[in-house]
């Protein structure tokens, strides 16, 4: 979301105004990843991307499950594909706990 409407302690983002604090907390760069700072110019206080000096923000969490979802689209996809896009599937190892009936121990 694009940031706008910037106060001395606050900012628009989308349909909220969140504090600076907050921004810099909970939000990074939808662009780099980067981490957010305020600056100040002429014009008065601004938030913006340390790495690239982007005002486009996202919530890490959203950020966070958005990689999750590409990570299950991928290794979905067949191993063919998979690798064409640059991806290598894991391969299934040893498993911790599993789901089948538990072997039968001797006493």
């Amino acid at each position: 979301m694009e940031a706008n409407s910037f106060a001395r302690n606050d900012c628009q983002l989308g349909h909220k105004r969140i504090s600076y604090i907050r921004l810099e907390r909970d939000y990074r760069c939808n662009n780099c990843g980067g981490c957010i700072t305020t600056r100040w110019s002429e014009e008065g206080w601004y938030p913006s991307c340390l790495a690239c000096g982007g005002r486009d923000f996202i919530h890490e969490r959203e950020a966070q499950r958005q990689q999750w979802e590409a990570l299950e689209v991928l290794e979905g996809l067949p191993p063919e594909l998979a690798t064409a896009l640059g991806h290598e599937q894991r391969t299934p190892g040893t498993v911790l706990f599993p789901l089948g009936l538990p072997e039968p121990i001797e006493i």
